[in-house]
């Protein structure tokens, strides 16, 4: 290997990693978001008279929103890029939050079930792409296993946070503004990209 490629190939690995380091973030905020909400929909709903019958089959219809999501996510991405579409996964869960903290109708639970599943469909999917692309080889095991991390760590935090705040209306505000922060600061960070075509092979 010539000094050239390998400053290059050295580059490239600096780069993967500040990328890779922001897509394991995103993964567990996706997550945890993800899963408060289906720690606390079965309760809320429940509180609110839904039988658990009902309740079940709403929660299988917020996974098949996420099938849904997934399937279209390679076009959104494909109109969109990479960022763009992380950018609408979040801005869709954080409506999907504020619809749950004030709905009051069955018409509302199906909008937010809709965003939700897209959001989860364009996420967490995406995110398992985007570290494919970016890692190169030699690391990518090791990079597919610290996003199996980020995203376990993502389920686990959501158990505690859901343990730790009792009222729901609070527990959706939080993660409302976290999913929107989360988006703004994808926007506001010009300078991130998850395009591989900066990696050398």
């Amino acid at each position: 290997m010539t000094g050239l490629e390998k400053t290059q190939t050295d580059t490239a690995e600096v780069r993967v990693s500040r990328e890779q380091r922001w897509v394991l973030a995103l993964a567990l905020i996706s997550m945890l978001i993800f899963f408060i909400t289906t720690i606390t929909l079965p309760v809320q709903l429940h509180q609110s008279g839904v039988s658990e019958t009902t309740a079940g089959f709403y929660l299988a219809f917020i996974s098949f929103m996420a099938v849904i999501g997934a399937f279209f996510m390679p076009k959104v991405v494909e109109r969109l890029q990479e960022k763009s579409t992380l950018i609408a996964a979040y801005s869709l869960y954080g409506i999907a939050q504020i619809l749950f903290a004030f709905t009051n109708s069955w018409f509302t639970l199906i909008l937010a079930a809709i965003a939700m599943g897209m959001g989860f469909g364009l996420s967490i999917p995406l995110v398992n792409h985007i570290t494919i692309e970016l890692s190169d080889s030699s690391i990518r095991n090791t990079q597919l296993a610290y996003l199996s991390m980020a995203i376990f760590s993502g389920q686990f935090l959501s158990s505690v946070l859901a343990e730790m705040i009792d009222d729901h209306l609070a527990l959706y505000l939080c993660t409302t503004f976290l999913a929107f922060i989360t988006a703004i600061t994808l926007i506001a960070m010009r300078g991130l990209r998850f395009e591989p075509d900066f990696c050398t092979p």
